[in-house]
């Protein structure tokens, strides 16, 4: 069995993996939103990942990147599964809201 030599010099082997994960976890932020406009609890199930793996891929970038350094190419995409996985979170919060404020209204007319 052979194994593949990641040094940290040379990368290229595992940016299909580093791509993929934000790629798998920006459509699982997408697809979040579609139970998030019933406010139902699945959407938090599907963006959370999202959010705490791009919270991860911001601290990496941040906390890695010097000065003098240049920013790789597409690594402006990592922020991207945080922003996506939050805005759906906010969506399904505002959801449950405007739900119970609904539910409140009926319960008090006659």
């Amino acid at each position: 069995m052979t194994q593949m030599l990641l040094l940290a010099e040379n990368i290229d082997a595992g940016l299909g993996w580093i791509f993929g994960a934000v790629f798998t976890f920006l459509v699982m932020g997408f697809l979040s939103f579609w139970p998030a406009t019933r406010g139902h609890w699945s959407a938090l199930l599907l963006a959370g990942p999202s959010v705490i793996f791009g919270g991860f891929l911001i601290w990496y970038v941040v906390a890695n990147s010097h000065p003098n350094q240049p920013m790789p190419d597409l690594w402006f995409f990592f922020p991207a599964p945080f922003a996506i996985g939050l805005a759906s979170i906010v969506f399904w919060a505002s959801a449950r809201h405007a739900d119970r404020a609904q539910d409140s209204e009926d319960d008090e007319t006659p």
